[in-house]
């Protein structure tokens, strides 16, 4: 409410916290589509120092706020903040940590207080989820809508970020996102190594610091930059023909055959990006049909992989499921 007693224009804010990157943006409030477009957004780097990484985009948003204030008669005023971050997260309201980053291989990053940084700035609502979870709902929403609707029905819908790290959310409905104990992990989920890297008696390719078998070790960034001799930052010169990109799909497509058969999702959604290299897709497609081996007899995944196993419908599904949040 502005000062004279009118109404102020109402925005939220959405944060979308990467490995790499945070995203940042304003919307107007409040946000009832995956396709509301926002009226500001902005990309920061993801420092060593997680304090300062945050003190930036509170700053930001503040300046923000202000200016959209400054070119509306009756002012602006921030009603809530919604957070998709990189984990892992304690999603538990109940406890002490909420809404901390906790144990998190990111150097910099453990123990981090997110939630308390936004509500002490700003005395708003914020609400938290993991990036993949809340890109997972919107997702989810995006294919119930658009031009062509999927009718998704009561099935599972699950998305995979494949970048500084491997995320994979999932929405069991367009509201409700799994969270348990903790909330999915399956980037760490055990996977067997490729035959030809079994061969070659390579063993310096996995680079997690917790695990020496997750899927995240082989296919996020780091362990690219191992296999491939080039820095993270490099990656996109790598060609399509060169022979370890057969490698990451297999174990990519590992992870796809393990979620599919835990969870059986209407959709798996493969973005991040590593993902941004389209031709993994088919590679990922093929593998998943020659390891499955005939045993899922699903025309959805026996005939129509395509739809089944796709990128992302929306452009930037991490931040607009942050911004649904609120």
């Amino acid at each position: 409410m502005a000062e004279d007693g009118r109404t102020s224009q109402k925005v939220v804010a959405a944060v979308e916290a990467g490995g790499t990157t945070f995203v940042v943006a304003v919307f107007a409030a409040p946000v009832t589509s995956v396709w509301d477009e926002p009226l500001r957004r902005a990309e920061m780097a993801t420092l060593r120092d997680a304090q300062a990484t945050l003190d930036g985009v509170v700053a930001w948003i503040s300046e923000t706020v202000a200016e959209l204030g400054e070119g509306n008669d009756d002012g602006c005023e921030l009603v809530g903040v919604g957070v998709a971050s990189f984990g892992p997260v304690d999603l538990n309201k109940t406890s002490a940590s909420y809404g901390f980053i906790t144990t998190t291989p990111k150097a910099g990053w453990a123990n981090t207080d997110v939630v308390g940084t936004f509500a002490a700035a700003f005395g708003v609502p914020v609400a938290f989820e993991t990036d993949v979870n809340a890109a997972a709902l919107a997702e989810r929403m995006a294919a119930g809508a658009g031009a062509e609707p999927e009718d998704v029905g009561d099935a599972a819908f699950v998305y995979v970020t494949v970048g500084t790290g491997v995320g994979v959310g999932v929405a069991l409905d367009a509201e409700t996102a799994v969270h348990g104990l903790l909330h999915p992990e399956a980037g760490h989920m055990c996977v067997g190594m490729h035959p030809a890297d079994a061969a070659a008696g390579i063993d310096n390719l996995h680079v997690c610091p917790f695990h020496a078998w997750c899927v995240e070790g082989y296919v996020a960034s780091g362990g690219l930059a191992a296999r491939f001799g080039v820095a993270a930052a490099d990656l996109a010169s790598v060609p399509d023909d060169d022979v370890g990109w057969d490698a990451v799909a297999w174990y990519l497509a590992q992870l796809v055959i393990n979620v599919t058969l835990v969870l059986s999702p209407h959709t798996v959604v493969l973005g991040g990006g590593i993902l941004k290299r389209r031709s993994l897709y088919a590679r990922v497609r093929s593998h998943v049909h020659t390891l499955l081996n005939g045993y899922l007899a699903v025309p959805r995944i026996t005939d129509s992989i395509e739809a089944y196993l796709r990128p992302p419908r929306l452009a930037e599904p991490g931040l607009t499921g942050a911004a649904l949040l609120v």
